[in-house]
């Protein structure tokens, strides 16, 4: 079953605030990280691999996992103001330059655009 296109008139302005959103919860996170760096920096044993900004961005992943329908995503494409939950998750991050730093993500790859859409 064919799901269709995305129609980007119809999911404009939440797509929108969802590149805002994450810019603006990454700057709380990084304000808080300056207020109290010992915690800021404490690792968490089970996902020691992984750094205070990699987290960061994960947790915010993990916000938006989730599995479809068909019938589910086709209802999402066609009459929803959101785009699915992968792109809420994929592009606001490959807009922001830190999520690259933070997974040392090359110039030019998907999630590291070199054309970003940066509003604020």
């Amino acid at each position: 079953m064919s799901c269709g296109t995305l129609n980007g008139n119809n999911t404009l302005g939440e797509n929108i605030a969802d590149n805002g959103g994450l810019r603006q919860a990454y700057y709380a996170f990084r304000s808080q990280q300056q207020r109290d760096p010992k915690r800021a920096n404490q690792i968490l044993a089970h996902l020691s691999e992984f750094g205070p900004e990699q987290l960061f961005f994960l947790a915010n992943a993990q916000i938006w996992c989730t599995r479809y329908r068909s019938q589910s995503l086709w209802s999402i494409i066609h009459r929803d103001p959101h785009v699915p939950a992968r792109y809420r998750v994929n592009v606001p991050a490959s807009n922001l330059p830190a999520f690259a730093r933070a997974f040392n993500c090359p110039l030019g790859s998907r999630m590291n655009p070199h054309r970003k859409c940066i509003l604020w």
